[in-house]
């Protein structure tokens, strides 16, 4: 026996398929339990009872025994059945729209593996240059789980409202887009050059889905650049929407922790813009640290699916780690500058110092001394040298 909606095997004698809920026709689990024609005896002449008898058992029966009695009775047991099937479909199925559903509790914990697997190797600063490229190598693998984890979020978090907003607008299926909630409004003109110009108005040009978190930024109430949910009607899409955003937020500092290194690794960083570069790149690393933790408390606000509501993992804390480590890499790094430029400037004076005695003594050296060659007239007419 095989389900009319879904098409699945059911096992004989069921009143509901298992696997999707939908409840069978009477007919068919009547039919179910329809035991094999057994062969009667040969029909007997009834005796007929005594008048009176007879009499005695209509008045006893009364409105029950008659035809409308009977077919009263069947829809009351009809009714009964079919209330017990569609409370069992209820508690199967169940209407979890008041609680976060399980893929989104699934992405959540894969969401705190990965700060955990990133709490403990990216715990360790190396300055080393083979090191450093070796953290940017995990921060590549990190940075692409957490874009694997968006996508399971937005194919299967919250409800089918949230994944398909194109099949819905404002909750009202019928109606055009709905600028300034007047849903006789049709789509009004835009002045942004970048808009779809076959979009609906059902789906954010940005997005396929209704994950975007960036969408419900709100620069002036949220300097810090949080994202806040909005628009969400139920407990199952604010917190998948609360989801998507804590992802977005540890992608962000992930980015921007790949950046830091890139400069470590390729940076002279006795080179005073480099190490003004890394100050501010330590700066936004502290805020973008904040705003995990506060997108990560929102998602745990009123859930009741978690237990444990403390969110601190060590990896935010990274970027006091890395700034220390630098500062002191810097002071050795000046430190062995300074005494190379020392040696450097020492060697070039003692240099100097042989050059200088050198030039002195040369002079000495090449000075005549008195003459001791005699004259002899016959050699030369000219007479004596002049005396």
């Amino acid at each position: 026996m095989f389900c009319n909606e879904c098409g699945k095997s059911i096992p004989e004698g069921s009143k509901f398929c298992l696997d999707c809920g939908s409840p069978l026709p009477v007919a068919t689990q009547q039919a179910v339990h329809v035991a094999a024609p057994v062969k009667q005896p040969p029909p007997q002449a009834a005796q007929q009872p005594p008048p009176d008898e007879e009499e005695k058992e209509k008045k006893a029966g009364g409105f029950w025994v008659s035809g409308a009695g009977i077919a009263l009775i069947a829809i009351l047991g009809f009714a009964v059945i079919a209330g017990a099937t569609l409370g069992i479909i209820f508690l199967v199925k169940g209407n979890s729209n008041g609680e976060v559903d399980a893929a989104t509790m699934s992405v959540w914990d894969e969401y705190q593996s990965v700060l955990a697997d990133d709490s403990t190797s990216l715990a360790q600063v190396n300055m080393d240059p083979t090191a450093l490229t070796k953290t940017r190598e995990d921060l590549d693998k990190t940075q692409k789980r957490v874009e694997a984890l968006e996508k399971v979020l937005q194919k299967t978090g919250g409800t089918a409202a949230l994944r398909n907003p194109g099949r819905v607008a404002n909750n009202n299926p019928t109606a055009t887009k709905t600028p300034n909630n007047n849903p006789t409004d049709t789509k009004a003109p835009t002045s942004n050059p970048t808009d779809n110009p076959t979009d609906d108005g059902l789906v954010p040009d940005s997005t396929e889905n209704g994950f975007n978190p960036s969408d419900t930024k709100n620069p002036t109430d949220n300097p810090t650049g949080t994202t806040t949910q909005t628009g969400a009607n139920n407990t199952q899409d604010t917190k998948a929407i609360e989801m998507a955003a804590a992802l977005e937020s540890y992608k962000k500092y992930i980015e921007k922790m790949n950046e830091l290194y890139g400069v470590l690794v390729s940076g002279n960083m006795l080179d005073p813009v480099n190490v003004n570069l890394v100050n501010a790149i330590l700066k936004d690393l502290q805020a973008l640290a904040n705003d995990v933790k506060t997108t990560a408390g929102d998602f745990l606000q009123n859930n009741t699916k978690v237990i444990t509501k403390t969110f601190n993992p060590p990896v935010l804390s990274l970027p006091k780690t890395i700034a220390t480590t630098v500062e002191k890499d810097i002071q050795v790094k000046q430190e062995a500058e300074r005494q190379r430029v020392a040696a450097e400037q020492a060697a070039a004076a003692a240099a100097a110092a042989e050059l200088q005695k050198q030039q002195e003594a040369a002079p000495a050296a090449e000075a005549p001394g008195p003459s001791d060659t005699w004259y002899d007239p016959n050699e030369d007419d000219a007479g004596p040298p002049p005396g």
